[in-house]
């Protein structure tokens, strides 16, 4: 019995990766007597030693799953599978002040859906948010709501775009609706529709326009690369960690 269960406990263990060797030792008791109790009611059960042994160990999980919901909030949480929680967190789903994932939740969050203060995703939600289908404060995309939005189709109290809808729309090549012209905007919005517009009054300003998306775009794509390639290592550091434990992890 004890071969088995303890085998098992080494691999959820160094998946959990507790750095305080007394809690360690405490939840690895705690799951111990979990298993062995369990062995003991199967064989009451009617099952032989053996196979209510292995039953016990099946029925308690992946190892890699149980591990994993053993893991403590740390500073840098980067999994394979599951929700990743730390200050910064790397998975498939993430939770964190930085959050990184296919479901990303954090005060920065970039995934293919984000959700957070600073958001850039296929899918994201802000108060600034960035990417092809985005809701905020300030909403930049391919189809943008927000209080101030821009981008292909854009939606919002001020809005700015290829095809455009709010209560002022400065300078957007289609307007479906907007209440304020540029003549009747209060003065206090104008420099919104300046920083904004996609149509500047001068060539100057069209040529001012143009430099500040292009420094934009290039600012947000040279800090979504550079986070893109942190979080490509750190991803391949605990896929190597994880086939080093088992490679049934990573297969």
């Amino acid at each position: 019995m004890k071969g088995m269960i303890e085998r098992y406990l080494d691999r959820v263990m160094a998946v959990a990766d507790i750095r305080d060797s007394a809690r360690e030792a405490q939840i690895r008791d705690e799951l111990r007597d979990h298993l062995e109790q369990k062995v003991e009611e199967l064989k009451r059960g009617g099952l032989d030693p053996a196979e209510a042994l292995v039953k016990a160990v099946e029925d308690h999980g992946n190892p890699m799953i149980v591990g994993y919901r053993l893991r403590p909030w740390r500073l840098i949480d980067v999994r394979l599978r599951g929700t990743a929680r730390g200050v910064i967190a790397i998975g498939p789903k993430a939770k964190g002040i930085v959050a990184i994932g296919g479901l990303a939740i954090g005060v920065f969050a970039l995934g293919g859906v984000a959700v957070g203060a600073i958001a850039f995703g296929g899918c994201a939600l802000a108060l600034l948010a960035w990417g092809g289908l985005v809701c905020g404060g300030l909403a930049w995309g391919g189809a943008a709501v927000g209080v101030v939005a821009f981008g292909g189709v854009a939606i919002g109290v001020v809005a700015s775009g290829a095809t455009a809808i709010g209560i002022w729309v400065p300078g957007a090549a289609q307007v479906i609706w907007s209440y304020f012209t540029w003549q009747t905007v209060p003065a206090w919005w104008r420099w919104i529709g300046e920083i904004f517009s996609f149509n500047p009054k001068s060539v100057a300003e069209r040529e001012a326009w143009s430099r500040m998306v292009n420094i934009a775009n290039g600012a947000a794509m040279a800090i979504l690369f550079a986070i893109l390639m942190v979080q490509g290592w750190l991803t391949k550091k605990e896929r190597n960690r994880m086939g080093e434990i088992d490679r049934a992890f990573i297969e």
